[in-house]
């Protein structure tokens, strides 16, 4: 059964993947090493985005469900936080 990592190990633990992958470690190397589950795809995904936005590649930006809320409700919600 894997562990579920919370926010940051799992930011570090891509930081590390981009940093192996840099040094010249093969993806299939980097994927056996990392404490964080990815399919081969989604590691080539994290490089991509890592090149293009740098350090904000690592966030995942996952706050909850905000597009669930919709017209009185959000209003609502956007007003009172």
């Amino acid at each position: 059964m894997e562990v579920a990592l919370t926010p940051k190990p799992r930011q570090a633990a891509k930081r590390e993947i981009v940093r192996q992958f840099e040094h010249g470690v093969s993806v299939e190397d980097v994927r056996g090493r990392s404490p964080v589950p990815m399919h081969r795809t989604t590691i080539y995904r994290l490089l991509k985005r890592a090149q293009r936005e740098g350090k904000g590649a690592f966030n995942d930006g996952r706050h909850g469900h905000p597009t669930k809320l919709r017209g009185e409700v959000l209003t609502f919600v956007l007003e009172y936080c």
